[in-house]
């Protein structure tokens, strides 16, 4: 098991270094015992939001996802005594986990829509014509701390998309995951700038803390995989198809018991005929200035040279429980730097969130706003732009633009949820949006975009049994076509 794990990722193209490393750090696992996971994203939104309740209610230090097991316990009982039905429902939901193996999601859907080019949002580049999926997710313990998770999900587009499914070897303060394994680089629960669900998940090999470490609660993520092959990959005067790599890294601290400050950087390199060795992206990333911005004073002044496509986010979040609780976060994203300066951001996001966990004993309410400069998800080196296997790997609100354009825009969305007689769950979002240049940067020939708007209403029927859910998903897109999307779907518990 030891050697093929380090084949495997020596065929990723990690240094011998790293690769040595992971090989002790697997040594030093199996003799831990240890034996946490990850719970899956976007793929359950009852048990989601109750999770993302009990984020903000305990004060719990998470400024990305997914959560583990072990940091969950850890937070869960200081909502025992305060909010005793949501801790008995988590409780009752992690006991799907404490068995060797086993089915913990499962769940078909059918749907119509009157659009075959609208994509849904953060649901991995479904279309919103597709008329049936089913999804599945479960895991087998194959020794006290190696786990196999094993999910994904099949539509009648007739792929297969095999989100959640990694092999896992687990200590105390770190996890080490290889396969698809998903990451939502930011608090924000309808969108995240840097990295979502709103792509088909990346191949990658991570290292990860399961649980906060120190009195500061650290918490880390860093990843390695390689996208999906892309055309229109830029080397001078010839554009090659391959496959870029692509580096995350995630760190979290809580220097107050209600503050938590974080970090995060994205990072697509080479493709195609661009070779870039492990120097220039160790280069690129310590010193994106010299190694990844071309021009101005930089000593790169060949920008068909730059090492690839970064970006960063500097997120703050606050949770308050004094009164009727809530959490206010904070984050600026950056898709470049600003006057060729490794301390100055350029093209940011400005982004804004308000989670209220209990607007009244069954009700919770979010609403999130964001505004972006020129040039997101867009990139000189790279025609596709920021994506994986065609979509868009940050805000859906990238999707609704044309590939390549680099206008800016804001969004600004809300939720609403209610719990109606113990047996059904009301969800209301909805969200308005529209893209406008800045400056001087208006392209030649671009689309003329118009103010878009969207709507969605679910109801779900909590059974016993299982879930059934009723959802209607309605809207004008910037290019002022109108959509419609009708689904009902059924979840087994």
């Amino acid at each position: 098991m030891k050697q093929l794990l380090v084949a495997k990722l020596a065929k990723y193209g990690l240094s011998a270094a790293v690769v040595m490393s992971l090989q002790c750090f697997a040594l030093a696992a199996v003799a831990s015992g240890a034996n946490n996971h990850y719970l899956p994203l976007k793929t359950d939104p009852i048990i989601e939001l109750k999770l993302e309740q009990l984020v903000s209610l305990s004060k719990m230090p998470a400024i990305s996802k997914p959560y583990n097991i072990a940091t969950i316990r850890r937070y869960l009982p200081k909502i025992r005594e305060s909010h005793p039905g949501l801790y008995r429902e988590i409780s009752d939901y992690l006991k799907r986990y404490q068995a060797n193996y086993g089915v913990t999601q499962a769940s078909v859907g059918l749907a119509y829509s009157n659009s075959d080019t609208k994509v849904l949002p953060n649901s991995r580049g479904i279309n919103a014509d597709t008329f049936a999926r089913a999804h599945l997710n479960s895991f087998a313990s194959l020794g006290e701390n190696i786990t196999f998770n094993f999910g994904g999900t099949v539509s009648t587009e007739g792929n297969f998309i095999p989100h959640n499914t990694y092999l896992s070897l687990s200590s105390e303060y770190a996890q080490l995951d290889l396969g698809y394994k998903e990451v939502w680089l930011s608090p924000y629960q309808e969108s995240a700038m840097l990295l979502s669900t709103q792509a088909k998940p990346v191949a990658r090999v991570s290292l990860s803390s399961p649980r906060p470490i120190s009195k500061w609660n650290i918490r880390y993520d860093l990843s390695y995989g390689k996208l999906e092959e892309m055309d229109g990959i830029r080397l001078e005067d010839t554009r090659s198809s391959g496959r870029p790599g692509f580096l995350t890294t995630h760190i979290t601290a809580q220097f107050l018991p209600n503050w938590t400050l974080g970090g995060s950087r994205t990072m697509m390199f080479g493709g195609g005929e661009r070779q870039i060795t492990n120097t220039q992206i160790w280069k690129a990333f310590l010193n994106p200035m010299d190694g990844d911005n071309c021009g101005g004073d930089s000593k790169l002044q060949d920008c068909t040279k730059e090492t690839g496509n970064q970006q960063a986010a500097i997120t703050s979040k606050v949770d308050f429980t004094w009164g009727m609780p809530m959490s206010v976060y904070i984050e600026v994203s950056a898709e470049d730097a600003n006057s060729h300066s490794n301390m100055k951001l350029g093209n940011l996001a400005r982004n804004l969130g308000v989670f209220f966990p209990q607007l009244s004993d069954r009700s919770t309410l979010l609403i999130e706003a964001t505004s972006m400069d020129n040039a997101w998800y867009s990139h000189h080196l790279y025609e596709e732009g920021y994506r994986n296997d065609g979509e868009i790997m940050g805000h859906w609100w990238g999707e609704e633009k044309n590939q390549g354009d680099g206008i800016g825009g804001a969004v600004v969305s809300s939720r609403y949820t209610r719990k109606i007689h113990n047996r059904y769950q009301l969800e209301a979002k909805g969200s308005v949006y529209q893209f406008h240049y800045k400056g001087k940067y208006e392209q030649q020939g671009a689309p003329t975009y118009d103010r878009a708007y969207d709507l969605s209403l679910s109801l779900t029927h909590l059974r016993r049994s299982g879930n059934i859910s009723y959802s209607a998903f309605m809207g004008t897109t910037p290019l002022n076509d109108d959509f419609f999307h009708i689904s009902v779907g059924y979840s087994w518990r």
